[in-house]
């Protein structure tokens, strides 16, 4: 379930609101995948709602464990959703959206959080790819 709305994770309620969007497109396009279990969210924004110092996120950026739902977000999604561009890589997809720029990363290994913080799933501090931060 997406919360970013009803929580506002993110202080511009149209990221918040595009990002409820592509979780509910995603859910709609391929609901046999449980969104919760397989993909969360991570890099700096999951590391401050965790008590990381507050820092400007450039990005916004998810991890996925499930090849299904990495291949959808990449090919299916984006005709579902307002952008000025899409780059896909095998690993890492980046989507331009008009408020944001929106990182999917895919990691078969990845474990992706099993409750929410803030209201929305997030990857463990600790386990969050250095890079990403």
């Amino acid at each position: 379930m997406s919360n970013y709305s009803k929580n506002k994770v993110f202080t511009d309620g149209a990221v918040n609101a595009i990002i409820d969007k592509i979780h509910y497109e995603l859910a709609r396009g391929i609901p046999w995948v449980n969104l919760n279990a397989s993909m969360c969210l991570t890099g700096r924004a999951a590391a401050i709602l965790q008590g990381a110092d507050a820092a400007p996120c450039d990005n916004i950026i998810f991890i996925v464990n499930k090849q299904e739902l990495y291949a959808h977000i990449q090919y299916i999604l984006p005709k579902s959703i307002t952008h000025r561009g899409v780059v896909r890589f095998k690993e890492r997809t980046i989507i331009y959206l008009e408020a944001a720029i929106l990182e999917v990363w895919f990691d078969s290994s990845a474990v992706v959080a099993k409750s929410p913080v803030g209201g929305v799933y997030v990857q463990n501090i600790n386990e969050i790819n250095p890079i990403l931060l």
